[in-house]
C-alpha cells in the first residue's frame, strides 16, 4: 500500500476556468486582439500623420487664430508631436519592413535614422508655426476697450495771474476731465471719436482760469476740436468775437501707447437749447455720449473695433458722469444733435 496521495486533477473545477476559455471568450480575445494590433499598426503611421495635419490645419485657421495664445501653443505643440512621431514610425517601418530583408545592414542604418528625423519634423512645425505665434504672444486677441471717465470737479480751477473767478463765474462755468486710458499690453492706434456732451464747452478755455493743457504721452497727437456745422448766412452780417460754446465735439488721437492715457480739460456753460426729445437710461434714447473706433494688431493682422459710452448729467448739480464703455451701439437709440 503506498503513501503517495494522488496528483490534484488539473481539469478539476478550481483550475478549469485557467486551463481554457469558451468558445465565446475564445472569440472575444482573438477580436480584441486583431482589433487593437490593426489600430496600432494603422494609427500609429497614417492615424498620427492625418490627426498632425488636421490640428495643424485647425491651428493656422481663422479658429486658431482666435484662440488664447497658450491653448494655440498646446495644440501647435501636439500636432507636431504626431508629425514627427509619423516620421519616426515611417522610417522605423521603412528600415526593417521594407530594406532590412534585402538589404539588413542598409535597413539597420535608416532605422536608426528614425530618432533624428522625427526630431527634425517636430522642429519644423516649430520654426513653421514661430513667428505668427510669437507675433500672437506680443499681441493677444484679448484687447479690452478703452476705460473712458468723464468728471465734473467740485468747482473751477486757479486763477490766471492778475483774474479773479467771481462767484457767478462759480454758478455759471462748469470745470471737467475727460479721460480715455488704455489699459492693454498693447497700443490702440487711430482712435477717431464723435463727443456729443450735455453742455455746450468753450473752445479755448475760460480766460480768468489757468489755462489746463492736454495730458498725453510723449509723441501722441491728440487733435480736440467742436463739430463745426454748415454755417447760415443772413445778408452780409458776418460774426465777430470768440467762437460759441459748442456741445458737439470731434476727437482724434493718432495712437494711446500701452498702459497709458489722455486727458482733455473741459469748460462748459448751461444748455439753452430745448431738445424735443427727452434723453435718458429710462427711455433707452442716447442723446449724450462718446462713439467712435479704434485699431490694434492681432498676430500681424490689424482689427477695427467700435465703442461707445454713454454720458450721464445731473441736471440740478450740473455733474456729468459716464457708464461702462460698450463695444457695439444697439443696445440704445443714438441720437445725434447739431
Amino acid at each position: 500500500m503506498s503513501d503517495d496521495l494522488p496528483e490534484p486533477d488539473p481539469s478539476g473545477p478550481e483550475n478549469s476556468s485557467a486551463k481554457s476559455l469558451s468558445p465565446f471568450g475564445n472569440l472575444l480575445a482573438t477580436g480584441k486582439d486583431f482589433f487593437w494590433s490593426r489600430l496600432r499598426k494603422y494609427f500609429s503611421l497614417w492615424g498620427s500623420l492625418l490627426a498632425g495635419y488636421g490640428i495643424l490645419g485647425l491651428a493656422a485657421g481663422k479658429i486658431g487664430m482666435e484662440m488664447p495664445p497658450l491653448l494655440l501653443w498646446i495644440i501647435v505643440v501636439a500636432g507636431a508631436f504626431l508629425i514627427g512621431f509619423f516620421l519616426w514610425t515611417a522610417v522605423k517601418m521603412l528600415g526593417f519592413k521594407w530594406i532590412g530583408p534585402e538589404f539588413p545592414r542598409l535597413g539597420r542604418i535608416v532605422a536608426g535614422s528614425k530618432l533624428p528625423i522625427g526630431l527634425l519634423g517636430f522642429s519644423g512645425v516649430i520654426a513653421y508655426f514661430w513667428n505668427p505665434m510669437h507675433e500672437k504672444f506680443k499681441a493677444s486677441p484679448e484687447v479690452g476697450l478703452p476705460v473712458v471717465e468723464l468728471q465734473t470737479l467740485k468747482s473751477l480751477g486757479l486763477p490766471a495771474p492778475g483774474a479773479t473767478i467771481t462767484t457767478e463765474m462759480a454758478e455759471h462755468f462748469r470745470d471737467s476731465r475727460l479721460t480715455i486710458r488704455n489699459t492693454n499690453s498693447v497700443s490702440l492706434d487711430r482712435i477717431s471719436a464723435r463727443v456729443q456732451l450735455p453742455e455746450p464747452a468753450l473752445e479755448n478755455g475760460l480766460k480768468e482760469m489757468q489755462k489746463a493743457s492736454i495730458q498725453a504721452p510723449a509723441g501722441v497727437n491728440v487733435k480736440w476740436a467742436p463739430e463745426i456745422e454748415r454755417p447760415v448766412v443772413l445778408g452780409t452780417a458776418t460774426s465777430i468775437g470768440p467762437p460759441p460754446p459748442r456741445p458737439n465735439w470731434l476727437l482724434d488721437i493718432d495712437r494711446i501707447p500701452a498702459l497709458s492715457s489722455i486727458t482733455i480739460p473741459l469748460v462748459t456753460v448751461p444748455e439753452t437749447l430745448v431738445f424735443p426729445v427727452e434723453f435718458g437710461i429710462s427711455t433707452n434714447t442716447l442723446g449724450h455720449y462718446l462713439m467712435g473706433q479704434y485699431c490694434f494688431r492681432v498676430s500681424g493682422h490689424e482689427k477695427t473695433q467700435v465703442f461707445l459710452t454713454p454720458i450721464i448729467f445731473d441736471k440740478t448739480n450740473r455733474m456729468m458722469s459716464v457708464l461702462k464703455t460698450e463695444n457695439t451701439a444697439t443696445n440704445w437709440r443714438v441720437m445725434k444733435a447739431y
